[in-house]
């Protein structure tokens, strides 16, 4: 039975690189593996398969583990004169087939939960968005007004992340996994996370501006 298939010679990389290394091999050969630059449906997937388990730590560690492993050998088959039973062989392919199922369950299961805050987002910018306004305009403070526009802000911006998490499900499966022991984050998914982290500050500066303004009703 042959074993799994190399990915990182799909890739082209090695087998201590990176996931931003990973990444960068990915998409330089995706331009010549796509059937509109001359590649073909086949080398796509196949190369789109490789990624979808390297990029992926705990599919990788699986991998890893099952490419190294010892090949299995043959069964041998009992004979009537036989002392003691044969036992069949462990097939490790069934180690790789897992991983890959495993994978497919996290991001599906990732695209619900970005779904549920997507849908909670949705429900409060519905409420809050056009009721803040109206008791804007009945306080006179400016520090109030602005704790009431930032109010409105906090579910646009939840909902924000929501889509973003449903069209990337594996930033959300990297937030969860984040500062748990045993777990690592890549540093392409640390790096956007951080991103999405720091973008409420100048987002939220700019709507509390355009609140106070009167410019958001």
């Amino acid at each position: 039975m042959p074993g799994p298939a190399d990915y990182y010679h799909i890739l082209g990389v090695k087998t201590s690189s990176t996931a931003a290394e990973i990444k960068t091999a990915y998409h330089a050969a995706a331009k010549h593996a796509h059937p509109d630059a001359g590649g073909s449906a086949e080398a796509m997937r196949t190369l789109n398969e490789a990624y979808a388990i390297l990029s992926d730590p705990s599919a990788r560690i699986h991998y890893d583990r099952e490419r190294t492993a010892p090949p299995p050998q043959p069964a041998v088959r009992p004979t009537r004169s036989a002392d003691r039973p044969v036992h069949p062989q462990p097939d490790h392919t069934a180690a790789h087939a897992e991983a890959q199922r495993n994978y497919r369950r996290a991001i599906s299961y990732g695209r619900r939960s970005a779904a549920k805050i997507m849908l909670a987002s949705l429900i409060l910018t519905a409420i809050l968005v056009p009721t803040m306004p109206q008791l804007a305009a009945h306080v006179s403070g400016r520090t109030t007004k602005t704790l009431l526009g930032l109010t409105a802000f906090a579910p646009v911006y939840a909902l924000a992340i929501g889509v973003i998490f449903f069209a990337q499900p594996h930033l959300r499966l990297a937030l969860m996994v984040a500062g748990r022991r045993g777990h690592r984050v890549n540093s392409g998914d640390r790096l956007a996370l951080t991103g999405i982290a720091l973008a409420i500050i100048p987002l939220g500066m700019i709507w509390a501006l355009l609140f106070n303004l009167g410019l958001i009703r």
